[in-house]
């Protein structure tokens, strides 16, 4: 792993940054034929890439910032969480299947309410429409907690969002609360066997060379857009996905698409062949050719 320190940031500033992000040690088992939770739910391509190139990969002081909010908040959490008698928390189970070690450490693990609560700083937007991600993560949790002999019969998340604002909130009565805790829908355990092995097989290819390109969900790919604009306003009149007719008076925005994983949230990213194809890869923007006079 490299460091780069793009911003400039004071060397004493970019030094603990970096040093608290090696020192939150992943606690779980290793080796090739292990997955954590979110490795399994993750891009297999994008695990095998990091794992081949872990000396070459580079990571800016300023990337770890989500990373070092999240700890200070689990941290917080685990101590509080802790004081009370049926709260278990940060607990990490596992179970072999097929052949693979599968490791989960869930938040906490509520024993009366049978419940497992995993935390989350995002924002507003995630709460109004959610992440299928998490859903997965949780259920995988679940399944591991049941092999283990702790039964849970719901999931939910501790949502804090980071974005909130009070202006906001006094102004719309939808707006949610800084903390909101956002109940889960429960998978019955075949559900999640089924995902769970879907998603290994994946990973086995990937580690055996027949690596899958990742999807445009798991690339968070956002779509093409085109735009109806009227001379005048910012604001666009009607989204698209194919090029409509322009009304008269109006003129039409291309809103081009990005895979925005690629592009500012995959450390793998140089060393993919899939992104280095990608249309919406800035290398691949074509250059202005300006003729002479």
């Amino acid at each position: 792993m490299k460091w780069t320190n793009g911003s400039n940031l004071a060397p004493h500033l970019a030094e603990v940054l970096k040093a608290a992000y090696l020192n939150d040690a992943y606690d779980g088992p290793k080796g090739e034929k292990t997955l954590s939770v979110t490795q399994l739910i993750g891009p297999p391509q994008k695990l095998t890439l990091e794992r081949l190139h872990a000396e070459e990969i580079e990571i800016d002081v300023l990337d770890t910032v989500p990373a070092l909010l999240g700890q200070a908040l689990h941290h917080i959490l685990e101590r509080a969480g802790a004081a009370a008698p049926s709260h278990i928390p940060e607990r990490r189970l596992a179970v072999v299947y097929d052949g693979w070690i599968i490791s989960g450490k869930t938040d906490l693990y509520e024993t009366k309410e049978q419940e497992i609560v995993d935390y989350k700083n995002s924002s507003v937007w995630t709460y109004v429409f959610g992440k299928i991600e998490w859903e997965q993560q949780l259920n995988v949790y679940r399944w591991i907690s049941e092999c283990n002999g702790h039964p849970v019969k719901k999931l939910s998340i501790g949502l804090f969002c980071g974005d909130w604002r009070r202006s906001e909130a006094k102004r719309s009565p939808d707006y949610p609360a800084r903390v909101v805790s956002m109940p889960v829908k429960v998978w019955t355990m075949d559900e999640a066997e089924a995902y769970i092995d879907r998603r290994l097989k994946l990973h086995r290819a990937a580690a055996e060379g027949n690596i899958p390109e990742c999807s445009p969900e798991e690339r968070w790919m956002k779509p093409t857009k085109y735009a109806v604009m009227k001379h005048g306003r910012k604001s666009a009149i009607s989204l698209h996905d194919a090029k409509p007719e322009c009304p008269p008076g109006h003129y039409i925005e291309t809103r081009q698409g990005e895979s925005v994983r690629c592009k500012d949230y995959c450390a793998a990213a140089p060393f993919c062949r899939q992104w280095a194809a990608d249309p919406t890869n800035p290398a691949n923007e074509p250059t202005l050719e300006i003729a002479p006079v």
